[in-house]
């Protein structure tokens, strides 16, 4: 199920780089470990995790963005900036996963004559 988790986060985001990847570039599938609340074991999986998270380590969620065109799919992004404590968590109906987590919280401003990428240009101008 993880796996396919991945893939599909993977080939959702593909169309959002319209001038393609850099040259040498190599599309591969990597493992990584993943702790997960299943909707079998707990209905409101999405829930119970965030509870017990918020709980243990003040955490709240900061962003979120659908992984797949249907929405069936999200990843959600929670922090807790005053321990620079971070997570991002994958979720659907069938389970919530803690995909990673990590201290040093950094925050990044993107700059005023950043481009806005040819994606976002306004084709009736």
């Amino acid at each position: 199920m993880m796996k396919k988790l991945l893939l599909v986060t993977l080939l959702a985001l593909t169309p959002l780089v319209n001038a393609g990847p850099p040259e040498g570039m190599e599309r591969q599938m990597i493992q990584f470990p993943a702790v997960c609340l299943p909707a079998t074991v707990e209905k409101n999986h999405f829930a119970v995790l965030m509870d017990a998270l918020i709980k243990d380590y003040g955490v709240h969620i900061s962003m979120t963005f659908s992984a797949t065109p249907d929405q069936s799919k999200w990843v959600a992004i929670i922090e807790n900036p005053h321990s620079g404590l971070v997570g991002v968590l994958m979720v659907s109906n069938d389970q919530t996963c803690i995909a990673f987590s990590g201290e040093d919280r950094q925050v990044f401003v993107r700059p005023l004559d950043h481009p806005i990428g040819k994606m976002n240009e306004d084709t009736e101008t």
